[in-house]
C-alpha cells in the first residue's frame, strides 16, 4: 500500500491529531470569543452544515424506516438515560471501595452520565462509518429533546440535586441548528437539486467530516485555556483513563448485545448508529447544568473536569474506530450483494 493511499484512507485521524496540535498552540485562536468566534460559527455554522447535508443526503424511504424501528430507539434511550447512568453509578462505587478518589469527581462522572446525546458527533460518525444515519440523527434529536426533562429527573434520582434547564431557549435553539437545516436540505433532495448539490464525487461529501473536526478543534482550545481545567490538572489524568475506560466499555457493550447477543434484531448499520448515540454526551446541555449546580459545590473543577473530557475524547476515540468500523459495515453489504448475485 502506497503513502498517498494510506493516508486517503485514514486523513480523518491524522487531520483530527493535527487540529488538536494547533488548539495546543494556539488556544485563544478557537475558545470562545477567539478569532474565529466558535459560539456562532461552530455552535450555529458547523452543526447546522452537518444536519442540512445530512437532509441532502437522506431519503425518503430512510427516514420511515428509521421512524418505524421502535426496539431501536427503545435500545439506545434506554442505554443513555438509564443504563449509562446505572453503570457509573457502579463503578464510582467501586472507585470510591478501591481508593482515595476526590466525590467531587466522581460527582461530575455522575453527571456525565445523565446527559442527553449530542446532536452533532453521534450523527457524523455514524454516517462517516457508514451506519444508519437516519436513526442516528432520529435519536439524537428526540434524545435531545428527552434530555430537557429527563436529565433533571435523572439528576435528582442519582445525586439529589436539583436543576433546571431552560426548556424554551433549548427548543429554538435546535430548531435552528438541526430542525430548520435538516428539513431544507431534504426539502432540495426533495426537489431533485441535490444531484447539481452534491454531484458524484463531489468534495462535498466529506464536508460534515470537516465540520467535525472544527467542532474538536474549538473543544479542544476550550479546553487547553479552561482556568478550571488548569487548576486541577493532577486529576486530569485519572479523569482521562476514567472516562476513557466508560467510553471503550460501553462502545464494546452496546457493540456486543446489538451484533451479537440481539443476533437478527439489528444490522450493522444499526449497531453503528447504536454505539455512537448510546455512548456520546451532550456538552451544550452540560456546561449550562454545571453552572446551574455551581453555587451548591465548590469544587467546581473537578465537577466540570468530566464533561470537558469526555466532550473530546468521544470524539477523538469515535474518529479513531471510524477505518475500521466503516470496514466492519462495508463488509456486511459486500457479502448482501455476494449473496443476492
Amino acid at each position: 500500500m502506497s503513502v498517498k493511499t494510506f493516508f486517503t484512507r485514514h486523513w480523518f485521524m491524522y487531520t483530527m491529531c493535527l487540529v488538536i496540535i494547533l488548539a495546543y498552540i494556539a488556544p485563544g485562536v478557537g475558545s470562545k470569543g477567539g478569532l474565529i468566534y466558535p459560539e456562532i460559527t461552530v455552535k450555529y455554522g458547523a452543526v447546522s452544515t452537518i444536519f442540512f447535508f445530512s437532509g441532502v443526503s437522506l431519503q425518503t424511504s430512510d427516514i420511515h424506516a428509521a421512524m418505524s424501528q421502535t426496539s431501536l430507539h427503545v435500545f439506545i434511550q434506554g442505554t443513555t438515560f438509564l443504563v449509562y447512568p446505572v453503570f457509573m453509578k457502579i463503578l464510582c462505587i467501586l472507585l470510591t471501595t478501591i481508593g482515595d478518589f476526590n466525590k467531587s469527581l466522581l460527582k461530575g462522572l455522575q453527571v456525565v452520565s445523565c446527559m442527553p446525546p449530542p446532536v452533532s458527533s453521534a450523527v457524523i460518525l455514524t454516517k462517516a462509518c457508514g451506519g444508519n444515519n437516519a436513526a442516528a440523527i432520529f435519536n439524537s434529536v428526540v434524545g435531545s429533546f428527552l434530555g430537557l426533562f429527563l436529565t433533571p429527573l435523572s439528576l435528582r434520582l442519582w445525586l439529589g440535586i436539583s436543576a433546571s434547564i431552560p426548556v424554551t431557549s433549548t427548543i429554538v435553539q435546535l430548531a435552528l441548528t438541526v430542525l430548520v437545516p435538516l428539513t431544507i436540505g431534504h426539502l432540495i433532495r426533495r426537489t431533485g437539486y441535490h444531484r447539481v448539490l452534491m454531484p458524484p464525487g463531489s468534495p462535498l461529501g466529506t464536508l460534515g467530516q470537516w465540520m467535525l473536526l472544527l467542532i474538536i478543534y474549538s473543544t479542544f482550545c476550550d479546553m487547553f485555556r479552561s482556568a478550571e481545567l488548569e487548576a486541577v490538572l493532577p486529576r486530569v489524568a485519572s479523569a482521562v483513563l476514567i472516562v476513557l475506560f466508560m467510553q471503550c466499555t460501553l462502545l464494546y457493550v452496546t457493540w456486543w448485545i446489538s451484533h451479537r447477543w440481539l443476533v437478527g434484531w439489528f444490522s450493522r448499520g444499526d449497531t453503528l448508529a447504536i454505539m455512537f448515540c448510546s455512548t456520546h454526551k451532550s456538552l451544550t446541555l452540560g456546561l449550562p447544568i454545571l453552572r446551574i449546580l455551581v453555587s451548591e459545590v465548590s469544587a467546581l473543577g473537578e465537577l466540570a473536569l468530566p464533561l470537558l473530557v469526555h466532550h473530546p475524547l468521544q470524539m477523538v476515540l469515535g474518529g479513531s474506530l471510524t477505518p475500521r468500523l466503516a470496514a466492519w459495515a462495508q463488509h456486511q453489504i459486500k457479502r448482501v450483494l455476494t449473496s443476492e448475485v
